[in-house]
């Protein structure tokens, strides 16, 4: 089976997936992830800055030229939410196909939230910690199915896709809250203030309430988080000194062990969460804020608990390329 590669280009990193597609189920080759900042301090002017595109561009480079070690038959490039905001998002888009030869489809939020949903569920029905177990396995009758929720905290925005094990999604909503934009907004000193910490909690609530509205479709799911934010978390909590995949897929988190990661977090300095072991030093700035994200969905849903996908859009992205 040829490879084939999935690239999803986002507000806070820029990430790439070259796999095979063999009975249903992806056979990874190669996963990686670059910190790019493509929305870093786009502001108010919602203006991309010119480092972030050099970095980008560097990125994406780099990742074509392991499409080409590995020979790749078939690249997808997606951008989503920075690029969904950014005035001069064609500018970057020119520049990158223009020095490289990609071309970047910027997607809408519907359209990530479903490559999400299908990246997560349909990899998860591959593996042995599959959402159909413990009595919810896939029935005719969707009402004896267990919803799910797939829970995509990015860097601009995040994305709440709810649906059934055989992929089909009941609804989708994207909302204007990421862990960049949130961190930029109320996170601006090097050691959080307490009030600066209740502001935002504040804030999130609020939006969350408002985009969402009545709990009733959202009512007794399994909760599937997916990103860097979700990942994050699931390290710190198991003490990971090297990232391990196959230890976070499938992982499940408690909310009161995530509220307790969350306290002992905006209790530190910058420096302090960068040695934090388990936790990413370049996310360290954002991690609170993302965090906090993470918890206020928590709430809302009533939920105690999550399970942690390493399997995202990228995945999602692999299955399109073959028309599934």
């Amino acid at each position: 089976m040829s490879n084939i590669a999935a690239i999803d280009i986002g507000t806070n990193s820029t990430r790439l997936l070259i796999a095979s597609l063999a009975e249903n189920k992806i056979n990874t080759v190669v996963r990686e992830m670059i910190i790019t900042r493509l929305g870093k301090s786009t502001g108010s002017e919602n203006k991309i800055l010119e480092d972030s595109i050099a970095d980008t561009i560097r990125a994406l480079s780099s990742y074509l030229a392991l499409c080409r070690q590995y020979e790749v038959e078939k690249i997808r490039a997606v951008g989503t939410s920075v690029l969904r905001r950014a005035f001069n998002s064609d500018v970057f888009v020119k520049r990158v196909n223009e020095q490289t030869g990609l071309k970047v489809e910027i997607i809408s939020g519907n359209e990530e939230a479903g490559l999400s949903f299908e990246g997560v569920v349909r990899s998860l029905n591959n593996t042995e910690k599959n959402p159909g177990q413990s009595g919810n396995v896939l029935s005719k009758d969707k009402k004896k199915e267990k919803n799910i929720i797939v829970l995509d905290i990015g860097g601009g925005s995040s994305e709440i896709i709810s649906g059934w094990p055989d992929c089909s999604i009941k609804t989708i909503k994207s909302i204007e809250l990421g862990s960049v934009t949130i961190s930029e907004k109320f996170l601006k000193k090097d050691k959080p203030e307490a009030a600066d910490i209740s502001l935002m909690n504040d804030i999130i609530e609020k939006t969350i309430q408002k985009e969402l509205g009545s709990i009733d479709p959202y009512k007794d799911a399994l909760i599937i988080g997916v990103a860097g934010t979700v990942s994050s978390i699931g390290s710190i909590f198991l003490g990971m000194e090297m990232y391990e995949r196959d230890k976070l897929n499938g992982l499940i988190l408690l909310r009161k062990d995530i509220k307790k990661i969350f306290n002992r977090l905006a209790g530190l300095s910058l420096k302090e969460r960068e040695k934090v072991i388990g936790l990413p030093p370049q996310r360290a700035d954002i991690i609170i804020g993302g965090t906090a994200i993470l918890l206020a969905f928590l709430n809302y849903f009533k939920a105690e608990s999550l399970m942690v996908s390493e399997h995202d859009i990228l995945d999602g992205i692999i299955y399109s390329l073959y028309n599934f």
